[in-house]
């Protein structure tokens, strides 16, 4: 039971990255549990974003780190010390792709990125243990985000047409 419980969870967070396989660089998106009204947005509109970070951006960067996150493997282990790991290289390389995303994609990979940070800070609360994590009610508000589901959406939009195209046609342009 208890592995299906991990596996329920690491699997929830799989599907985020295999969806956006980038998942910030402006700051956490959510007050904290005690703190957050319930009508406060899981994830911030991208009017209230900054775009300042004085990196390049562009399409092939982006693409380039979002093919490393694809080749995270968040399913090979449940232990905490491993989910932790994993779950570090996954944020880190999410606020990466963030800093370098083109204008046209930027605020959803700020977002992405920023809920990333959020279920990070859900797993650290909880020893970086699956089965209490799937469990929080917080975690499970944000992973069931209509927002968020469309940030995701809107990303794998972009990686299907753009960096999966330039891997059959050469980098992208933008």
């Amino acid at each position: 039971m208890a592995a299906a419980v991990v596996a329920l969870s690491i699997a929830s967070i799989v599907s985020v990255v295999s969806v956006v396989s980038v998942v910030s660089v402006a700051g956490p998106i959510w007050a904290s549990a005690a703190t957050r009204s319930s009508s406060a947005p899981l994830v911030r509109s991208a009017a209230t974003r900054s775009s300042s970070a004085p990196l390049v951006r562009s399409g092939r960067a982006y693409c380039a780190v979002e093919t490393r996150i694809g080749d995270l493997d968040l399913l090979a282990s449940s232990r905490p010390s491993r989910v932790r790991a994993d779950l570090t290289a996954l944020l880190r390389l999410s606020r990466h792709a963030a800093r370098v995303a083109p204008e046209l994609i930027r605020a959803d990979a700020e977002a992405s990125a920023d809920a990333q940070a959020h279920f990070n800070a859900i797993y650290a609360r909880h020893a970086w243990r699956p089965e209490p994590t799937n469990l929080d009610p917080e975690f499970v508000a944000l992973s069931d985000s209509p927002e968020l589901t469309g940030v995701y959406l809107r990303l794998e939009q972009y990686q299907r047409t753009v960096c999966r195209r330039s891997e059959r046609t050469g980098p992208p342009v933008a």
